[in-house]
């Protein structure tokens, strides 16, 4: 599991900081997915296949063109 890293920040910040370094964060996220949207979608298809349990049967088919009825 992944744990951030220990970051250095100050004890006391001001509502105004506060809401600016929340909203910088929150830019800076939705860059990062929008940039790596592919991969990181790649990364949870794979995470998605191997959490398939054999087993399980199938409620619809592959082919997602085929009329359901």
């Amino acid at each position: 599991m992944w744990s951030p890293p220990p970051l250095d920040l100050p004890e006391e910040l001001s509502d105004q900081a506060a809401a600016e370094l929340v909203q910088c964060l929150y830019e800076f996220a939705a860059y990062v997915e929008s940039r790596y949207f592919a991969q990181i979608e790649r990364h949870y298809e794979g995470e998605a296949a191997e959490a398939v349990d054999p087993r399980q049967q199938r409620l619809w088919d592959d082919d997602p063109n085929e009329p359901l009825f």
